[in-house]
């Protein structure tokens, strides 16, 4: 549900024609994006990361052990 805020942290949502003639909810966040503070450390690259000890255990809820896949 869309209703209306007087907030000052609220950000402007409204609807714009896409080319094929539907419409897409937008959300304007001007404010938000100009208040935020960006990272201080970068995001590390997919191909440097390692797997941890305290990581493991978290894998077993990754692997697939269907039976069709063994």
């Amino acid at each position: 549900m869309v209703r209306e805020s007087k907030s000052p942290h609220s950000s402007p949502t409204f609807c714009v024609r896409k080319p094929n003639g539907k419409w897409r909810m937008v959300h304007a966040f001007n404010k938000l994006n100009a208040a935020t503070i960006p990272a201080s450390t970068p995001i590390p690259r997919k191909d440097v990361l390692h797997v941890t000890g305290y990581e493991v255990p978290s894998l077993a809820y990754t692997i697939d052990a269907r039976g069709s896949s063994q």
